[in-house]
């Protein structure tokens, strides 16, 4: 029963109207800044912006989504997701396509297809389930990895970018409204982070597994190790970068500033961007999903800045 009930109450959640996000790069090298892209026409649909800095800066090599999706279940002649068992779901990789703007994959017929960056928020989903707020796998995690022939050790700067073009009816909200944002380094990611040590078991350092894995010997692909090692790591921070904590809302924000970094040429450099809802901004909506489903735009960018160490 509980069951039933909660595959046709999931419909009324909050959900991406979209599933694009804009990345840009600003590279800075040998005391001189300036803007480097690859495309001229920046706009607010969600165009993905391939970017480039000659004379020793770097460019963007991929930006690829890890994101949870959850298993079927059918009953009669119905198809329902599993939300009520997420270890029957998966982490899956998705890659970017310049031409429809979306993150997504081909099928076995060689067609796109095409899927929302964040999965839908229900509210009263931790109630029903009885799992941490990390643990309901809404979150989307942008892999973005850099190459560069010149640069070396350098710092970074991450900015997330207000889409103030961007516009909403009544039945919509703004993404920056109600997520938080986090970004995390490849060391961050290492096993060897004493984080992700169980601190009465030295030879554990399964700390990052969800609640709903019992077994902790459950052996992990590589993507679920980095989608489950950043969403733990991003349930540890007290407080996030986001653009709702100030009014009026900021036109960008930090999301880090400062971040000692090292190029190795012909290996590309990756960073994690975790964007997850807030449940404090997006829980009061409550009400409102109970008539309908609420549509979130995407209506912020990521720029990143890296500025040559003296």
């Amino acid at each position: 029963m509980t069951g039933n009930l909660r595959h046709k109450r999931i419909i009324r959640s909050i959900v991406v109207a979209t599933a694009t996000t804009i990345f840009s790069l600003f590279a800075a090298t040998v005391g001189t800044y300036a803007w480097f892209s690859a495309s001229a026409q920046v706009t607010v649909t969600g165009q993905l912006i391939k970017v480039s800095a000659p004379l020793g800066g770097c460019e963007i090599e991929s930006v690829q989504l890890l994101k949870f999706d959850y298993g079927t279940v059918t009953a009669g002649d119905t198809t329902y997701i599993d939300y009520l068992q997420p270890e029957n779901g998966d982490v899956n990789r998705y890659e970017y396509n310049d031409s429809t703007n979306t993150f997504g994959s081909l099928n076995s017929s060689d067609v796109w297809v095409s899927v929302d960056a964040m999965n839908p928020y229900d509210p009263v989903d931790r109630i029903i389930s009885q799992y941490s707020y990390k643990d309901l796998n809404c979150n989307a995690v942008y892999e973005v990895a850099f190459t560069s022939s010149g640069l070396a050790e350098t710092y970074l700067q991450l900015l997330a970018n207000r889409l103030t073009s961007k516009t909403k009816t009544g039945n919509q909200i703004f993404l920056t409204d109600c997520v938080d944002f986090d970004i995390f380094t490849e060391n961050d990611l290492l096993d060897s982070n004493p984080l992700f040590v169980n601190p009465e078991d030295a030879n554990d350092n399964h700390n990052y597994y969800p609640a709903y894995f019992e077994d902790r010997s459950r052996v992990m692909s590589a993507d679920e190790k980095l989608y489950y090692k950043v969403s733990y790591l991003a349930s540890l921070k007290a407080t996030h970068p986001n653009f709702y904590g100030t009014r009026p809302k900021p036109n960008s924000i930090n999301v880090a500033s400062n971040v000692p970094v090292t190029f190795s040429e012909g290996t590309p450099l990756k960073f994690y961007i975790n964007v997850n809802y807030a449940p404090s901004q997006a829980d009061p909506y409550m009400k409102d999903i109970y008539l309908a489903n609420i549509r979130a735009i995407y209506d912020y960018s990521f720029t990143f800045q890296f500025t040559e160490a003296n």
